[in-house]
């Protein structure tokens, strides 16, 4: 038996890594801006696809536009269920919501069932449902994994290596200043700073010769 005068165990405190939570990484997610970008919103009510995972772990998921009350929703079927028809019944309904840009156009959210809105929703492994990050204990690679030197030491570095390798091919200019911007920022600095001496003196030229 402990006696009343002992001192009672400390717990761990600070960035220690008590219990492993599900990754991020190792989730299915939904994203509007995917959806956007593909045209789903666009489609009229009704209107159904089919979605194939095969990482982190192979998911079939059937998908229909539908619209309740007036409003916009995602209609989710399960895997066995993904050769039904249009009136087959739905595992989970994700609410849509729409906000007007500044500039135009409109940014879409998922209406989770917490009340939150979220532009992602992750589907856990062994989980048949949606959710954002507030209902499910998700975390990300970088906080289970700060203190491994594996991790650290190798292959964090290697990972950025070959993020940078695959932005100086991309065909995007966003992507590819990016890349050059962590290999070496000044380079990039005088790189702008001459591309906008260059543009300055082609507009003074063009003011010259139209006087």
């Amino acid at each position: 038996m402990i006696p009343e005068t002992a001192t009672p165990t400390r717990p761990l405190t600070g960035r220690a890594v008590t219990v492993r939570m599900v990754r991020v990484d190792r989730c299915h997610r939904l994203d509007t801006r995917g959806l956007r970008r593909g045209g789903v919103f666009k489609k009229p009510a009704g209107t159904m696809w089919t979605v194939i995972w095969q990482r982190p772990f192979p998911v079939l998921m059937r998908c229909r536009l539908v619209e309740s009350d007036g409003q916009l929703c995602l209609g989710i079927l399960n895997a066995s269920q993904a050769s039904a028809g249009e009136d087959a019944p739905l595992a989970q309904r994700l609410l849509l919501q729409s906000v007007p840009c500044r500039y135009g156009g409109r940014r879409w959210y998922f209406r989770c069932e917490c009340g939150a809105r979220r532009r992602v929703l992750h589907l856990v492994p062994e989980a048949s449902r949606f959710a954002c990050r507030g209902c499910t204990p998700l975390t990300y690679e970088s906080r289970q994994c700060h203190r491994d030197r594996w991790y650290q030491g190798i292959w964090h570095p290697l990972a950025l290596m070959q993020r940078m390798v695959a932005d100086l091919g991309s065909r995007s200019p966003r992507r590819k200043l990016r890349a050059m911007w962590r290999c070496d920022p000044q380079a990039v600095i005088e790189a702008i700073r001459k591309d906008l001496e260059a543009r300055a003196l082609a507009q003074r030229g063009e003011g010259t010769a139209r006087v």
